[in-house]
Parts: C-alpha cells; structure tokens; sequence
C-alpha cells in the first residue's frame, strides 16, 4: 500500500505541474479574447468562450495517454507490474479529474456571478442552488 501511495504521489506531481501550466495558458488566451473583444466591439464582456471546462476534458485525454507512454519504462524498470502500474495511473487520473473539476465549477460560478458567462455545467443544469453544481 505504501508503494501505491507513492506513485500516485509521483504521478499526481508531473500532473500537478502540466495542470498549472495549462490553466494559466487557458486564462491567459481568455483575457486576450476578452481584451480584443473589447478593442474590436467596446463592449468587453458580449460574448464570454463558455466551454472552458471542455478543454479540462482535452488535457485529461492527452495527459492519460502521455502518462502511460512516459512513466512506463521508468516503472517497469524499478519492479512494478504492469497491473500496478495500470492502477496507479488510473487513482491519479482520478484524482486529477476531481481536482479541475473543483476548479472548472468553481471558475464557472465566480465567473457567472461577476460576469455573463454560462458554463456548460451550469446551462445544462441551472444555477439555482450552488450546491447542484459541486
């Protein structure tokens, strides 16, 4: 079990550090989007992107797969079982999943309780009651 809780350790920190990487580059392309809307149109906030929690789901698919190919060898050779390392890749995606879950919410209500942004969640959904979305 202690061998578990370290490689999803491993394997969560090189996530941890692509997922930041990738959040500040989403953020960054939206202000700039904002911005040149806001140059083009003189209204900054006429249209939003309102997908953002679908691009979590495109870094979750091209992480998994390069999570697989990238630790596999290291893993196979330090004596983990392939079956070992099938389940520790998985806790961690998952892990990983919750956590930009959390955050894609979260960024959805700040985002539409100080803006005019509709989340994907949160159309199909409502916002209502805070607590439906998380």
């Amino acid at each position: 079990m202690n061998k578990l809780k370290s490689t999803v350790q491993f394997q969560f920190s090189y996530l941890l550090k692509s997922m930041l990487v990738f959040y500040c580059v989403i953020f960054v392309a939206s202000a700039l989007g904002i911005i040149v809307t806001a140059i083009t149109t003189g209204d900054a906030f006429s249209e939003i992107p309102n997908m953002l929690e679908t691009n979590s789901n495109i870094f979750m698919i091209i992480s998994g797969a390069v999570l697989f190919s990238k630790d596999h060898k290291f893993f196979i050779q330090n004596g983990f079982t392939r079956k070992f390392f099938f389940l520790s890749s998985m806790l961690s995606l998952l892990a990983m999943s919750a956590f930009m879950g959390l955050i894609d919410t979260a960024v959805g209500q700040i985002l539409h309780a100080n803006l005019r942004y509709r989340s994907l969640f949160g159309s199909a959904y409502g916002y209502q009651n805070i607590f439906y979305n998380w």
